[in-house]
């Protein structure tokens, strides 16, 4: 049962992969589409730009050449996967750059992450709200204590 689980795994992460790379093969394709249909409207000479294009569409694809080296569950309550892999250089850096583009550049040009565009959670202010109260408290708390302790005398004797 677990070694099927394991083969339908593999079969998504090998597709998953390809489906990433694709997707960035894609759109790096319409980019030098586009960019060379502009080329063609501003300057109508077709010489450097057609050998550039055509340099371009008879580059191979790079190999993935994924290989899924081990698996294995880690963690006592909670499952982990570990998952080592095997890539070739030129889809593992498509995948860096996808993933941590600081860290990547793309052409020599670092990139900055990404931004969220999503809003805040609305319990993120419920959250802030009520740290904000305890730490009122707290000070409070602190500073009657600290008044007691400091600004009364001590008491000498036993009350009659």
């Amino acid at each position: 049962m677990r070694e099927m689980q394991q083969e339908v795994f593999k079969k998504a992460f090998e597709t998953m992969i390809e489906q990433q790379l694709q997707e960035v093969r894609l759109t790096e394709f319409r980019q030098r589409l586009a960019a060379r249909k502009r080329g063609k409207q501003e300057v109508s000479e077709g010489g450097a730009d057609d050998d550039q294009w055509q340099s371009y569409l008879k580059r191979p694809v790079p190999a993935t050449e994924l290989s899924i080296r081990s698996i294995r569950e880690a963690g006592c309550m909670l499952r982990f996967l570990v998952c080592q892999t095997s890539l070739s250089v030129s889809a593992s850096e498509v995948l860096g750059q996808i993933a941590f583009q600081e860290h990547f550049p793309i052409d020599g040009v670092a990139q900055e992450p990404s931004k969220s565009t999503k809003p805040m959670p609305r319990w993120v202010y419920g959250l802030g709200a009520c740290t904000a109260m305890m730490t009122v408290i707290g000070l409070t708390a602190w500073y009657q204590v600290m008044m007691v302790a400091f600004m009364e005398p001590p008491a000498i004797g036993i009350p009659p």
